[in-house]
């Protein structure tokens, strides 16, 4: 797996903020371009442990996820 194989190219992202329950809910979808050789079957995403994950889908269909 290679950590580097990816570079984001645009974010588009939703948020809805909610002062009254301390939430900040976030919709949105990122574009990634492969700069490795050769293709990839995974991409590498750190993103903050601390927050709470629904769902991941590519192209509207449900992808594994590991938190």
């Amino acid at each position: 797996m290679d950590r580097e194989a990816f570079s984001i190219t645009r974010y588009d992202l939703n948020a809805e903020i909610e002062p009254e329950q301390q939430r900040l809910g976030v919709r949105g979808k990122i574009t990634l371009r492969n700069d490795s050789s050769s293709a990839q079957k995974n991409a590498v995403l750190q993103i903050s442990s601390s927050l709470s994950w629904h769902s991941i889908k590519a192209q509207d269909k449900q992808l594994q996820f590991v938190a």
